[in-house]
């Protein structure tokens, strides 16, 4: 269809060319219009459609360009800051707050909400932080600029040109060349300022070396030690002014104080700007007291498989490790597609330690949370680690070859596009009169398997196809490893690669296989279209017969008024004894992980609301590992 329509546009193409005559023109490009399903099988994409196996989502939004604002003024009080899921810019570069029904108390830098416990009280988990200095000051040039940070890549914030204004200096910053700056006129503000443009009346000697950081997010939460599953005891405002003292072992966590309070607390590494690089961090001294006990995610049943589970809130993000009763919450480490040991003991996982463009590492650490050790390095995009029954090798997929940038070019008119093709356009050469099809195709990355002894760290790469992803060891078969092979589940022969794959599904968006524990099922994801279409949980035989759904959105969510979307549902993990299936699914408006029978019957939260309510999942569809159950 789409050939004659071409053919059928070519004479009044050419007849249109032969009306300008000698015209000089190069090239015309003319966007073809939208036809309908009928006309045009593969409609034209109004976005990028990504290929079978596009890049994983590494370290999530820190890789997006952060809006240049204003930092709010330290003096300034807000006497409510509303919860917004995104902040608008205006025009002048600041935050524009729309009226949203949770309502959050909380005062900017300078009168920062109370964070408990309230006072630096001579305790062993408060000895030896830093308390700041109040040494009174005046500016001593004509204008003195303040920034937000201590140095001249930090933004003006404000400029000081009142010669009688009362300063008081609360710190310098390590080199000693900045001081931080309290001013007392309204419309001045707290920043940073060149200690050699203000006199101090007293010693400058005894000023503190402090390290600070702006608050990024809206409502910040609070809590009385480094971790989800320690008490929230406040909230800070968004650009809320705080003295860093100290981070936590795992560098996730830091220790923070709101300038003007005596409030003290921990808060997300991830949701501050700090003024300092992260290794020049003191170690911060940690709560001496247990965590405080998280609410069991339901009184444990005979319905729900013992066992622990380790869990990714995102690709590239903390992992965690929880009995599936509730109990024993902990945060492990931040990484990718982590994978329980057989025997339960240990984690694998990687580390995109160069981000998406260099090389990476696979790495172990312990259920405890300690010795996280590099077993294989200098490969590159390492994912989706699974181990073999006996718990001596890892299986994983690795980065090799392909195209790593999106391509265009332009073909004879009668050439269908590829499926994955956007950008359609008709290019039209004025002087040799002829109508050429132009169009863009993403990335078209190339993975492959590769096998890694863990006791002298040798490894053999293994064919699994183009676009081996997602390996899964059999474990009644250890000769046989299954992957996401970008068109169907392929089954590679490890110990004998030369016998190549086999073909177990044919549907080119079948992904995130695992065996049962006995071998004798494969539950993996799959979305009826290539893409745009929901997920699904299916099952099948190891041989690959034998196919079920045992997921899918009831109908009446696609009748409803308000047009909800389809259900996802992804990233399964069975039960030690191979009775239930864990998984992913957004079915109730955010990422959540459920828990169903095997064959798909009484689908059902793993874990409490309060429990639910601690995480916030991200998947990015590209087969991610988010859950692991021994």
């Amino acid at each position: 269809m789409r050939q004659h329509i071409y053919l059928m546009a070519l004479p009044f193409v050419i007849i249109m060319l032969s009306a300008c005559g000698g015209s000089d023109t190069a090239e015309t490009i003319a966007s073809i219009p939208t036809l309908d399903s009928a006309a045009w099988p593969t409609a034209v994409a109004t976005t990028p459609t990504p290929t079978a196996t596009p890049f994983p989502m590494y370290g999530q939004a820190k890789a997006e360009a952060k809006a240049e604002v204003s930092i709010q003024s330290a003096s300034e009080e807000i006497d409510e800051v509303t919860v917004v899921e995104a902040v608008p810019v205006r025009d002048d570069g600041r935050y524009e707050f729309e009226a949203q029904p949770q309502v959050i108390e909380a005062r900017a830098t300078g009168e920062a909400e109370a964070v408990e416990p309230a006072a630096l009280a001579d305790t062993d988990e408060n000895r030896g932080l830093v308390e700041l200095s109040a040494i009174a000051a005046r500016i001593g040039r004509v204008e003195v600029e303040v920034r937000s940070g201590p140095g001249t890549e930090y933004a003006p914030i404000a400029t000081l040109n009142d010669a009688a204004e009362p300063l008081t200096i609360l710190g310098v910053d390590t080199s000693r060349q900045w001081a931080l700056i309290e001013p007392t006129h309204a419309d001045s503000r707290l920043g940073w300022a060149p200690v050699a443009d203000v006199a101090p009346s007293g010693d400058l000697d005894t000023a503190p070396a402090i390290v600070t950081a702006w608050v990024e997010s809206n409502g910040e939460p609070v809590r009385s030690g480094p971790g989800i599953f320690h008490d929230p005891v406040g909230a800070l405002a968004i650009n809320t002014l705080v003295q860093v003292h100290g981070i936590n072992e795992a560098h996730s966590w830091v220790l923070v104080q709101p300038i003007g309070s005596e409030g003290l607390g921990w808060v997300r590494l991830q949701n501050l700007t700090i003024h300092s690089h992260i290794a020049d961090l003191p170690p911060a001294p940690e709560p001496a007291v247990a965590p405080a006990e998280v609410e069991p995610a339901m009184t444990f049943r005979e319905d729900v498989a013992p066992g622990r589970l380790v869990f990714s809130t995102a690709s590239g993000g903390d992992i965690f490790t929880i009995k599936t009763d509730g109990s024993d919450l902990r945060r492990l480490t931040g990484g990718l597609d982590p994978a329980l040991s057989p025997d339960g003991q240990t984690v694998a996982f990687t580390v995109w330690d160069q981000g998406e463009a260099g090389h990476g590492t696979v790495r172990l650490i312990d259920i405890d949370g300690g010795h996280e050790r590099v077993v294989h390095e200098f490969v590159k995009q390492p994912k989706g680690p699974d181990w073999s029954p006996d718990g001596t090798q890892l299986v994983i997929n690795f980065q090799n070859g392909g195209r790593l940038e999106a391509h265009r070019s332009c073909h004879d008119a009668g050439r269908t596009p590829p499926m994955n093709a956007y950008d359609i356009e008709v290019a039209v050469n004025a002087r040799e009169r002829e109508a050429r099809l132009c169009w863009t195709v993403p990335p078209d990355p190339h993975w492959d398997l590769r096998v890694i002894n863990l006791a002298d760290g040798r490894f053999e790469d293994v064919d699994g196809g183009t676009y081996a992803f997602r390996p899964a060891w059999d474990p009644v078969q250890p000769w046989r490893v299954v992957s996401d092979g970008g068109r169907g589940l392929l089954a590679s022969d490890i110990v004998n690669p030369a016998a190549g794959y086999t073909l177990l599904t044919e549907q080119v968006t079948d992904g995130s296989p695992v065996f049962s524990p006995d071998g004798r099922f494969i539950a993996f994801s799959a979305s009826a279209q290539v893409s745009g279409g929901a997920h699904d949980i299916y099952r099948l035989n190891r041989d690959g017969s034998g196919r079920v759904r045992l997921t899918q959105t009831p109908l009446w969510v696609s009748v409803q008024p308000d047009d909800a979307p389809q259900w996802n549902n992804v990233s399964p993990a069975w039960s030690p004894d191979g009775t239930q299936i864990a998984f992913l699914t957004d079915r109730t408006g955010r990422w959540e992980i459920w828990l169903m029978n095997a064959d798909g019957s009484n689908p059902r939260p793993m874990f409490s609301e309060a429990m639910n309510a601690q995480f916030t999942f991200t998947y990015n569809f590209v087969d991610e590992r988010m859950l692991s159950w021994r």
